[in-house]
């Protein structure tokens, strides 16, 4: 029996703290659901006018009356349950039971939904009360705050380990002046109020004025390094207008204006300092602006100004075939290896494949053989990885010291947090393999083996590579806080335009992206998607079950011409799936190649003029068979 109860017990305990928060309160007199050890107690408006106004420097906090009367003079004020968060939850439970021990008796705890502006109440988390949008001023976004503001003692902080570390230093100073002999605990604001720093990085970001603080997100490392930690600050109920203040704002703090761009309706700049470097968007869709912070070692993307070279060839797209059989009758279909030429000679590599030692000697050979009539030392300018999943950069994760006869001047990636990693997969179990998407350290050990920068891009920043504009649409930093629904919804997506003999050519690099993924793509960015060439999203295999905005997104890329990054044991099998067949009815499409067999490419010589342009196509089979591609009649 015992043993039952001490079981029991503490289940039930936490049985009737989840309960209290699913009440709503009314205004007084009322009746509140405390948790256990608390007694209900009538409060009267009476009593309301007898509180007398809150000295700072003689806080009392204190429990009187007798039995079921007995009564904290302070209450616990949390958010309601549709905007508490689990951390402020444990934090008022923790502020909760450490009042109940030190003076035996329970506060009452409520939510913020009815206001008792005549009380003594703690205020924790986001609440709607305006002490909190107050204490938002006097905090920085790496700061926690226990300040006192009219009647309450307000304990705030925009991350949620600062709210841990707020609640920690409040319960620590009601039990340190806990004065047994009155029963009264007795607080100086002088003592313990004020922001305290507890995220030097957050701490230097300055804080944004107007709209609604929405949530902090994890952007995780850029190399695996805690002192290479990139944060984010995402602001809702923005305006432009607001956007641009900010900005202001952002200069007069000590940042230098590096860069500024536009897509569609959305502003991006990114500022410098000494210490720091500072992106910020304007997403118009949402209207949220989003700030992200790292240190100022980040390499930052080449400015249009020193994009000066040389043309010595001309700029083409290869799409290399990887599908090869891995047992008998079994074969790896997936996979993508996109190897760009420019004018200058150089080259900007997309993933490259699985670690199969062929995919690494055919990219190699490819590279070799495309610039062996201008050098013997070629360069790629940039090698971009565009999400964990080994069929993309399993060969450069495992096979990269092979490529030390290369030159790699930049790596470009994002790959998630561990932390967010973590809630992806308890959020989303069946989605996730245990070790999905930890790999990529593998790919930080190739850059610093290659001697080649690691650019962790991020939503806004513009390349220039000689002919080539890369603009970065989409990473997990336009998606967070929302839990990531699977590993392919990490993929970076870009939009690449060439400049070449007066014309442009635009190329969609979508890589694995999800239905979810490109759905924010579309609404952000609309008919700024229009592209000549695209790349079908995760090979034409699953939308991870969102078809809708994976065609929403098809339909405003409107693509002439398509390169499926598929095996051809494969492409029969989904070619037909309603979110692939969208892409041949598309008023613009006129022709689309599928990679084939290890061995097998297409080349598209650019610009990309349908019917004008040349394609080489390559293949060990038979190049004619009917999956391979299709071309309308000009």
């Amino acid at each position: 029996m015992k043993f039952l109860i001490k079981v029991l017990l503490p289940l039930l305990l936490l049985l009737l703290l989840v309960l209290t928060s699913c009440n709503s309160d009314t205004d007084t007199p009322e009746v509140t659901g405390n948790l256990p050890g608390s007694e209900t107690v009538e409060v009267t408006e009476k009593q309301n006018d007898e509180i007398e106004p809150l000295d700072p420097e003689n806080i009392q906090i204190f429990a009187s009356g007798e039995g079921k009367q007995k009564n904290v003079n302070f209450s616990i004020i949390r958010p309601n349950q549709e905007s508490i968060t689990p951390v402020v939850t444990e934090g008022a439970a923790e502020i909760f039971k450490a009042m109940n021990d030190i003076l035996g008796a329970a506060p009452k705890l409520k939510n913020d939904t009815a206001k008792h502006n005549d009380n003594y109440e703690i205020l924790i988390g986001y609440t709607t009360y305006p002490e909190t949008e107050e204490a938002l001023l006097n905090c920085g976004y790496g700061d926690y705050l226990i300040d006192v503001i009219n009647n309450k003692i307000v304990i705030w902080s925009y991350d949620e380990s600062g709210i841990t570390a707020a609640v920690n230093d409040f319960v620590n100073t009601l039990r340190k002046n806990y004065d047994e002999a009155t029963g009264v605990i007795l607080l100086k604001e002088s003592e313990f109020g004020g922001a305290k720093t507890f995220n030097e990085l957050l701490s230097a970001i300055p804080v944004f004025e107007g709209g609604e603080f929405y949530s902090y997100y994890d952007a995780g490392t850029r190399d695996g390094k805690k002192e290479t930690q990139c944060d984010e600050i995402i602001l809702s109920s923005t305006t432009p207008q607001l956007y641009d203040e900010y900005l202001e704002k952002v200069e007069e703090s000590g940042f230098e204006q590096y860069t500024t761009h536009i897509m569609a309706d959305n502003h991006f700049a990114t500022f410098t300092s000494e210490e720091h470097i500072l992106t910020v968007g304007f997403y118009d869709y949402t209207d949220e602006v989003r700030i992200l912070i790292e240190d100022a070692s980040a390499p930052l993307p080449p400015l249009k100004s020193e994009n000066m070279y040389t043309k010595v060839t001309e700029a083409q797209i290869t799409m290399l075939g990887l599908e090869y059989e891995k047992d008998m009758d079994a074969y790896a279909s997936n996979g993508m290896s996109i190897l760009i030429r420019l004018e200058d000679g150089r080259f900007v590599v997309i993933d490259g494949g699985h670690n199969h030692a062929q995919h690494t000697t055919n990219i190699q050979n490819a590279i070799r053989e495309q610039s062996k009539d201008y050098t013997d030392n070629p360069v790629i300018a940039a090698w971009i990885i565009t999400h964990a999943h080994g069929d993309h950069f399993g060969m450069i994760n495992a096979a990269y010291k092979k490529f030390d006869g290369i030159t790699i001047e930049r790596f470009l990636v994002n790959f998630m947090a561990e932390s967010e990693r973590a809630r992806a997969m308890e959020e989303f179990p069946d989605n996730w393999t245990e070790d999905e998407g930890g790999a990529f350290p593998n790919t930080y050990a190739a850059a610093e083996y290659l001697g080649a920068d690691l650019h962790k891009v991020h939503v806004g920043q513009v390349f220039y590579f000689a002919d080539l504009q890369i603009e970065v649409l989409f990473t997990m930093e336009s998606y967070g806080p929302t839990p990531c629904n699977a590993l392919n919804t990490t993929s970076l997506v870009m939009k690449m335009t060439f400049t070449n003999a007066g014309e442009e050519s635009v190329y969609m690099s979508l890589a694995d992206a999800t239905g979810n993924s490109l759905e924010l793509c579309t609404k952000m960015y609309g008919d700024y998607l229009k592209a000549d060439i695209v790349q079908t999203a995760h090979h034409g295999y699953s939308t991870w079950g969102n078809d809708a905005g994976v065609m929403m997104a098809y339909e405003k890329i409107n693509a002439t011409l398509i390169l499926w990054p598929m095996g051809l044991n494969a492409y029969p099998n989904y070619s037909w799936k309603e979110y692939n067949k969208i892409l041949f009815t598309l008023p613009n499409y006129k022709e689309h190649y599928v990679a084939g067999w290890e061995g097998d490419y297409v080349t598209v010589k650019l610009p990309y003029i349908f019917g004008e342009s040349e394609i080489v196509h390559i293949c060990v089979g038979n190049c004619t068979a009917k999956h391979y591609y299709y071309k309308k009649e000009e």
